[in-house]
């Protein structure tokens, strides 16, 4: 019999609250079950503002004015037979006629010590839900428009609290969400503490390239800021998106997708933005990829790098080309440059409004940004690039790189001009070295190239204002241009219209010019004379002073130059090399022009202008005088000649008192004696300008030159001047002396008398003859030996004798000795230098006489780096023996082979090099993976040969380089370690980790390896170990590994927290128990009990619990046998019996946890139970 009483109030008390508005009340019996019922709604009201009623019935302060319901009301439903109520019974069930709304009655089972409350809102009528037709929704009878919502109210709390913290939920139809994206299995939550946003719950397919794809979550409408948000998570986790817009963005695969919605609603500037985003890898890269959809289309997907990425990797994936073309740089691209296809059918720049959504979406997520203006993104697969490129300063560039199938294409305009000390690559087509060039590049077709086109300024003066820089990687893997200058103007007499010249620059290479022609300048820069009577000066006392040379004004020097320039850290600088002549009435002093006495350098500022190149000569060969004159004082033709015509009758005193001073031979000092009266006149005629001057001073070069052959005029056989004819005496050269560059050996000497020519000798210390050099013509004054690399160490001699016919003079030696080879050359670690790089110290015993040493070194045969030349950093000390050499992250692996010579002075022949000494560079962690669990990092690597330990190298954003000891074992064919790093609890992090391989602790010639390829790894700092737990029982890690995981985690764990922890989790006490005993082997039996006892309450507990949260009787019994593995049947009936299941609930338990249980066995065992 079903009985219903009903009844109208003015005013009412429901739990405690008054009501002060007409209410409707009905209390309806059937069977066993009631339903009381308390409508708050006015009959023909035009709403109902039920926050207000709250307000004034529970003071729960909720904002009023917020909502307006059509109805709303109290309503419980309960059963009050005995027994439990058929599973699944339903308030429509058992009364169909409800005033409760059909969409609340359909769902409410019933209640046990609490009530519902529901509330019917009209869409159309409230703004908080506008949005919802926005979205729209279909039933039977035509286009919805009222949604009722209900909750059950918590029990044990105040009814206000209950009311205003309840989650109101309607499930509604399937329907198309924005009219383009199906929307299935919906379900619409709603809070009063959160009165103007909504939770709208669902499955969402979005058909992207042709396929469908499923993701769930929630959408949130927030009225307050005008939005419909999401970020919803793909339903399949390993979905993937394998290939975009038909393959056209090659190589590039989307997984972990997310699907997000910002959508505005509101006003005229209402925008919909959708977009599917996922994890993408390229390279070794993990980056994040947004698909941005217009109208539910692909448009442009686009893939940002936040860490850097390799143009090689670049290549690899997305061209198929393993390496790219070994002339193109190694571009690595950094943070801030978006790889990207645009499918627009235009070729004008698209920008699109765009947001992001985290990695992981779910239900509530929202995108953490709200929509941005893009990039303008052009229309095919580019790279929006940002890299660095390296000349003698850093430049970033920041533009637009087009990928094809066969290749790639760039044409970046540059902000700045690129300077490269006194050469600057301006804008195209520029009227001053201002702007940037363009920056080209291409790998389609036969070759690839790159460059920069624009003018180019070399010193400030326009070369070309539409030329092509070339630009290519050198065999250092350095950056490297190379172009061609081309004089737009006669700068006499340095260069000449039209002439081209060669530019090159590198970082290892500098600065270099070429074929700049040799050219005739005309100076007075150096003042030969006054440069002579300053040396004099500063020479032996006692010898006389040069006061006054009487003709200087006649001497004239004319300077035939070679330019070059060199590279320092500090600039660059201007070298010059040539020869020169002196002259008195355009006559040359010599029979040959004389050698610059070596490179003359000067620094350059980088503002130098060609206007100033004179200026910059003459004051070179200014600060070079001094060079210049004491390579004239070792001429002794030019000193002589010199003297004689400039010093007038002063000539020979002058020269005594330099022969004197040592500064010229005895040889020139004769000459200028022997021929004074013929120069002084030749001197006299040039001043006067008389016609013959020319022949006069010509007359007294040749009587020198004569002089100093041993030839002259005299009578009988001694030296006089008379008018006779005869020969000099015989005699010995003067002054040898031995100069030696690496293992040539010059010889130099002074002209003796009476010679005709020379004969010249090495010898060992044996005075065995090793090289002989007999004949030698009478206008040398030196001559050189190749010395051979095979000759030992000792003392050697090279002699020179002056001959005549078939007489010869004494000999005359100079002797030199071969320096020792330096001893022990050996290895140490070098403990001084940070991970990555490693090195060794090398060390040797120091060879007396020895000023430097020159390190070489060879890799697979071939020359590794420049030979290093060791020197004291103090002059006067002792060279080093010692030297770092670092092995950075680009050196191979193998063996490397280093050799040591010792090299002395001018006079000693470098030593033979040391024995070999071999090093042997270990090799580089190939596939390296990484996985994370809380703040724990899983490290997976192939091992690497001969190598005893691995370190990890560790960075992330906010910190420096960490280094860390892996304690590494072996799984299959690979190496596994685990890393705990560091993260603050409920934060992600993003750390950036390699490997490397290392040598045993002091095996000194054995060099740790490169680092591996770095990977990324994000980890989440759990807030409790609890949470940590569950994570990983989520994962299926196993208690033991979960325990040191979690005393890992949270060191500060004590048995009766971890145990608690792992049973919130959901870990079986058995599994709990190997967890505590991998944290703490030593672990008593009596305080393992103890923890175990403490977390898992007994069977009882745990079924009383699963009955109260409605638990069916097959769900408790296997939460019981999971908690307790070994529990019997027996004792698992008597525990749901404890717990009030009936006997037929309990039997639907056993035979879910135990299926093999027999007729027989579950009867005893409830009667047990059920006695």
């Amino acid at each position: 019999m079903d009985i219903r009483i009903s009844a109208q109030f003015g005013w009412s008390e429901i739990f405690g609250g008054k009501f002060n508005s007409q209410s409707t009340c009905e209390l309806d019996l059937s069977r066993q079950y009631s339903l009381i019922y308390a409508d708050l709604a006015t009959p023909g009201g035009t709403g109902l503002d039920v926050f207000s009623l709250l307000n004034d019935a529970f003071d729960t302060q909720l904002p009023t004015g917020k909502i307006l319901v059509q109805d709303a009301g109290f309503f419980t439903f309960s059963h009050f037979g005995d027994g439990a109520p058929p599973s699944g019974t339903t308030l429509l069930n058992v009364f169909p006629q409800t005033p409760v709304p059909m969409s609340v009655a359909e769902t409410t089972l019933s209640m046990d010590s609490t009530c519902g409350f529901w509330l019917t809102v009209r869409l159309k009528d409230i703004e908080l839900f506008d949005s919802l037709i926005q979205i729209g929704y279909d039933t039977s009878a035509g286009a919805g428009d009222t949604l009722s919502l209900s909750a059950l109210l918590a029990s044990g709390t105040s009814a206000g609290s209950a009311v205003k913290q309840a989650v109101y939920e309607v499930a509604l139809p399937n329907f198309k969400l924005f009219g383009m994206f199906g929307f299935e299995n919906i379900k619409v939550g709603y809070q009063f503490t959160t009165a103007r946003r909504l939770s709208i719950s669902g499955n969402l397919t979005v058909t992207v390239f042709s396929n469908d794809y499923a993701f769930s979550g929630a959408l949130i409408s927030d009225d307050a800021k005008k939005t419909v948000t999401a970020c919803l998570q793909a339903a399949q986790l390993d979905a993937t998106i394998p290939s975009l817009f038909g393959g056209a963005m090659t190589g590039i695969s989307f997984s972990n997708l997310v699907f997000g919605a910002y959508v505005q609603y509101g006003d005229a500037s209402a925008q919909k933005h959708f977009q599917v985003q996922g994890s993408v890898k390229v390279g070794s890269a993990q980056l994040t990829g947004q698909i941005y959809l217009q109208n539910g289309t692909p448009q442009v997907a686009s893939v940002k790098v936040d860490q850097t990425l390799s143009i090689g990797d670049l290549f690899r994936q997305c061209l198929g080309i393993k390496q790219p073309p070994t002339s193109l740089i190694d571009i690595t691209f950094k943070a801030g440059s978006q790889l990207y296809y645009c499918a627009t059918a235009g070729s004008a720049p698209l920008s699109l409004n765009t947001f992001a959504c985290p990695a992981s979406g779910g239900t509530g997520v929202v995108p953490v940004a709200p929509p941005a203006s893009s990039i303008p993104y052009l229309p095919g697969f580019n790279i929006q690039a940002v890299f660095d490129l390296t000349l003698v300063s850093t430049l970033e560039v920041i533009g637009n790189i087009q990928i094809a199938k066969d290749g790639i294409t760039a044409s970046i305009a540059l902000t700045k001009p690129i300077d490269i000390y006194i050469l600057t690559i301006a804008a195209p087509k520029a009227t001053s070295a201002t702007g940037g060039p363009t920056l080209y590049i291409s790998t389609v077709g036969d070759k690839a190239s790159m460059g920069f086109a624009g003018s180019l300024w070399f010193m400030q003066a326009s070369f070309g204002v539409d030329i092509t820089v070339a630009a290519s990687k050198n065999q250092s893997g350095n950056l490297q241009i190379d172009g061609t200058l081309t004089a737009l103007s006669d700068y006499a007499p340095f260069l000449p219209k039209n002439t081209s010249l060669g530019v090159r620059y590198s970082k290892d290479g500098g600065f270099q010019i070429t074929h700049w022609p040799n050219f005739e300048y005309l100076t007075k820069a150096i003042d030969f004379i006054k440069t002579l009577q300053k040396l004099s000066s500063e020479g032996k006392p006692g010898c006389g002073q040069l006061a006054d040379f009487a003709f200087n004004t006649l001497l004239k020097s004319s300077f035939t130059i070679s330019v070059s320039f060199s590279t320092q850290s500090n600039g660059v600088s201007l070298q010059l090399d040539g020869n020169y002549t002196l002259l008195i009435a355009d006559t040359a002093l010599t029979a040959v022009a004389i050698p610059f006495p070596g490179i003359v350098s000067i620094p350059l500022p980088n503002t130098a202008k060609l206007s100033e190149l004179g200026a910059y000569i003459d004051k070179a060969l200014e600060q070079a005088a001094e060079s210049f004159v004491q390579g004239l004082l070792k001429n002794s033709e030019a000193i002589a000649t010199l003297i004689a015509l400039t010093a007038g009758k002063a000539a020979a005193s002058y020269a005594a008192t330099l022969a004197c001073q040592h500064l010229i031979e005895g040889a020139a000092a004769d000459a200028v004696a022997s021929t004074a009266a013929a120069a002084l006149a030749a001197a006299e005629a040039a001043a006067a300008g008389a016609a013959g001057a020319a022949a006069a001073v010509a007359g007294t070069v040749t009587a020198v030159v004569a002089i100093l052959n041993g030839t002259g005029t005299g009578t009988g056989t001694g030296t006089g001047t008379g008018t006779g004819t005869g020969t000099g005496t015989q005699s010995a050269p003067t002054h040898p002396a031995v100069n030696i560059n690496n293992t040539v050996v010059t010889l130099t000497w002074g002209g003796g008398q009476g010679n005709s020519g020379y004969h010249a000798q090495l010898l060992d210390s044996a005075a065995k003859v090793l090289l002989d050099q007999p004949g030698l013509a009478i206008e040398a004054r030196q001559t050189t030996f190749e010395f051979a690399s095979s000759w030992p160490t000792g003392t050697y001699k090279a002699q020179v004798q002056g001959t005549n016919a078939s007489s010869a003079s004494a000999w005359v030696e100079a002797p030199f000795q071969r320096l020792p080879t330096p001893a022990d050359l050996a290895a140490h670690p070098d403990d001084s230098l940070t991970p990555p790089n490693t090195g060794v110290t090398l060390s040797w015993t120091a060879v007396q006489n020895a000023l430097s040493y020159v390190l070489s070194s060879t890799h697979a045969g071939s020359t590794w780096t420049p030979d290093q030349t060791l020197q004291p950093t103090t002059p006067g000390q002792a060279p080093p023996t010692r030297c770092n050499v670092l092995f950075d992250t680009v050196a191979p692996a193998g063996d490397f082979s280093f050799t040591l010579v010792a090299h002395g002075n001018s006079a000693t022949v470098p030593s033979l090099p040391t024995e070999a000494l071999v090093l042997t560079r270990l090799g580089t962690p190939e596939n390296l993976q990484a996985t994370s669990t809380g703040v724990t990092a899983t490290l997976r690597w192939q091992p690497v040969t001969g190598a005893s330990g691995y370190q990890a190298l560790i960075t992330d954003a906010d910190s420096a380089l960490q280094v860390s000891l892996l304690n590494a074992s072996t799984q299959g064919d690979n190496l596994i370690a685990l890393l705990t790093l560091k993260g603050a609890p409920g934060k992600s992090l993003v750390y950036q980790l390699a490997v490397q391989a290392l040598p045993v602790a002091g095996q000194s010639n054995v060099i740790a390896g490169a680092p591996s390829n770095a990977v990324n790894v994000t980890i989440t700092a759990f807030s409790s170990a609890a949470d940590m737990a569950k994570a990983l029982i989520a994962e299926a890690v196993e208690g033991g590994r979960c325990g040191q995981l979690l005393l890992d985690a949270f060191p500060n764990l004590s048995l009766d927290t971890l145990a608690s922890a792992m049973a919130q989790a959901g870990y079986a006490a058995a599994d709990t128990s190997k967890g505590l005993l991998s944290a703490w082997p030593d672990t008593p039996p009596a305080a393992l009990a103890a923890a175990l006892t403490q977390a898992y309450p007994d069977p009882v507990q745990i079924a009383r619990d699963m009955r109260r949260q409605g638990a069916p009787g097959a769900d408790c019994a296997q939460a019981l046998i999971k908690a307790y593995p070994v529990l019997t049947a027996k004792e698992m009936a008597s525990a749901m019996a404890q717990a009030g299941y009936l006997a037929d609930d309990t039997s639907s338990g056993l035979k879910a946890a135990f299926p093999a249980l027999s007729p027989l066995e579950m009867s005893v065992a409830l009667v047990s139970a059920y006695h």
